[in-house]
């Protein structure tokens, strides 16, 4: 099995636990009615990093491993570049990992100070760092995306 899918697939299922264990946190009563009382904008942030987790974490971890086993296998010919592949899985488990980190931030800080009887004001000037931080590790995970489009588009198009 190639070293590429192990990997691919391993993170999969790493972010298929954490993501699972993440609903369950989030229907326990305490922790349910902390996100009902912080308010849909920040509940919205806490709920975007789980859904991340899930759909770039462990759906596109998956596919994109199996990709890189199932092209190649059935086109006859080798994948342009495992190092391009290594390269593109750092970046987007720094990427999803940076941004599902910093929106919890973001969604408890801006939350606990919605609760507190902060302004609107206040509160987009304490998160704003952070939704930056949000902003550049997303770039980081599309920069990832971009090569595994890029080595996918190479390995498809190179002559065997």
């Amino acid at each position: 099995m190639s070293r590429v899918l192990v990997r691919y697939i391993g993170a999969s299922v790493a972010y298929f636990v954490a993501a699972s264990l993440w609903g369950v946190v989030m229907t326990i009563k305490p922790v349910h009615d902390f996100l009902e009382a912080i308010g849909p904008e920040f509940r919205g942030m806490i709920s975007s990093g789980h859904s991340h987790l899930c759909e770039v974490g462990w759906v596109s971890f998956a596919l994109m491993g199996l990709l890189y086993l199932a092209v190649p296998k059935l086109l006859e010919k080798k994948l342009y570049s495992e190092k391009v592949a290594s390269y593109q899985f750092g970046l987007m488990n720094v990427g999803i990992i940076g941004m599902v980190i910093f929106l919890i931030v973001a969604g408890v800080l801006g939350g606990n100070m919605n609760i507190a009887g902060a302004s609107k004001a206040e509160i987009e000037a304490a998160i704003a760092p952070f939704m930056i931080l949000v902003m550049i590790f997303g770039i980081i995970l599309f920069i990832g995306f971009l090569l595994f489009a890029y080595n996918m588009a190479k390995t498809l198009t190179q002559k065997t």
